[in-house]
């Protein structure tokens, strides 16, 4: 059984640019954005966004069957995981098997260390044995940026995007990320100029406006300009309107229901 599944995004999201970009942002708006619900940087990250496949690749029948027969000493049984759970439910998973205490901590480390170490050279794979797909090299640079190691996903992410045709969106919003969010990579300038590369490539793509838009209040805070992508945000996805963190935010005008959505869209830069 491979591991290509087992550090994924909700991206992430997606041979269908436009209606993965909605369903990544409908999930995100049910489970991820406000900043209460404490996965917010997961989705942001993959965020957030990687893909649920890599170039098309998916995994046999029989290998898929091979999670449900699994030896009782296997990183996925001391872990109690399948292996199509993702990072934040491995990690859940770690912290579980710990308190049950069926197995030792080193154990469960090594389990653990067993299975990313397993995921990261799968995707790594994929990466040497094509490193001009640009949706391969978007997942490795994904993977390294769940593992939070960023100075590697950085170069990645810049090479998907000097391999697309047009901007990778998820690419350049990752980075975006990275430089709003990282302390050491701190770049907001650099930042807003991916999240309008981003724009430019996909003017639909709302999860991009959404972390511009958190960019705004709670580093530029500027509300004006915030107002404007959430303004946008709502006309692409008008029942986001209620949603809690547009409410918490109060720059949306309650009596602007009759937006015209003919009206050209100009970025806040």
């Amino acid at each position: 059984m491979t591991t290509m599944m087992m550090i994924k995004t909700v991206n992430d999201h997606h041979h269908n640019h436009h209606q993965q970009q909605r369903r990544r942002y409908r999930k995100y708006t049910d489970r991820r954005t406000h900043p209460s619900s404490g996965e917010n940087d997961w989705f942001l990250r993959r965020r957030r966004r990687g893909r649920r496949t890599v170039g098309g690749i998916d995994d046999s029948a029989e290998q898929r069957q091979e999670q449900f027969f699994a030896p009782m000493d296997s990183p996925e049984a001391i872990l109690r995981v399948s292996k199509n759970t993702n990072f934040e439910g491995l990690k859940a998973a770690k912290r579980i098997a710990k308190e049950l205490k069926k197995n030792s901590a080193e154990e469960i480390d090594r389990a653990f260390d067993e299975i990313v170490l397993k995921s990261v050279q799968f995707y790594e794979r994929l990466y040497e044995e094509d490193p001009t797909n640009v949706e391969k090299t978007f997942a490795y640079a994904n993977v390294l940026h769940t593992l939070e190691k960023f100075a590697e996903a950085i170069v990645l992410y810049e090479r998907a995007l000097q391999l697309s045709e047009n901007a990778h969106v998820d690419s350049a919003n990752n980075l975006a990320m990275i430089l709003q969010t990282t302390e050491r990579y701190r770049d907001l300038d650099k930042a807003e100029a991916y999240y309008l590369l981003a724009l430019e490539a996909d003017p639909l793509a709302v999860d991009v406006m959404f972390n511009w838009a958190q960019m705004k209040i709670t580093e530029r805070k500027d509300l004006e300009s915030a107002r404007v992508l959430i303004n946008r945000i709502v006309s692409i996805e008008p029942k986001l309107k209620k949603h809690p963190l547009v409410r918490e935010l109060s720059i949306i005008d309650d009596g602007d229901d009759d937006d015209n959505d003919n009206e050209p869209f100009v970025t806040p830069i």
